[in-house]
């Protein structure tokens, strides 16, 4: 290889190297939202706390909508914890389909963990006496701790 040859594949590496390094670094959007919620008050006595949900809906002009929520929940207690293991999502795949596209925990220390969104399992729904086929994706979560928050 000749020296230029060398020196350009050594840039390219520490290029690399520099972007990733900045990526891991990101800051957190929601630290104070989250740091905000949750300290007796109207929280008193709740495992969770919804920090926002919200909506929003694209309408086409042939009449089809795309539909994305976007929601971040604080753990308040062990027992809030023990409730976010794992996350349900329900949907009729005859008439809609469902990608789940980020979901985020929040470290109460302020580390950002992403979950693998190709990970949801997709089951069918647990019936009762009409049988039309409606369907779940569950997506299991790491261990969360008191002060975690998940974005999803």
């Amino acid at each position: 290889m000749r020296k230029s040859s060398k020196l350009l594949f050594m840039s390219a590496v520490l290029g690399l190297a520099l972007f990733a390094w900045a990526a891991g670094a990101q800051e957190d959007p929601y630290r104070a939202l989250i740091d905000e919620v949750g300290d007796g008050g109207i929280y008193e006595g709740a495992d969770l706390a919804i920090v926002f949900d919200s909506t929003f809906v694209d309408v086409e002009n042939t009449g089809l909508s795309h539909v994305v929520n976007h929601r971040l929940i604080k753990v308040l207690t062990w027992d809030g914890a023990k409730q976010m293991t794992g996350l349900r999502f329900d949907y009729d795949p005859a008439s809609n389909l469902f990608e789940p596209r980020r979901v985020v925990v929040h470290r109460a220390g302020g580390e950002l963990e992403e979950i693998n969104v190709g990970d949801a399992l997709d089951h069918p729904q647990p019936q009762h006496m009409i049988y039309w086929g409606p369907r779940m994706k569950v997506l299991e979560l790491p261990r969360l701790n008191v002060g975690d928050a998940v974005e999803l």
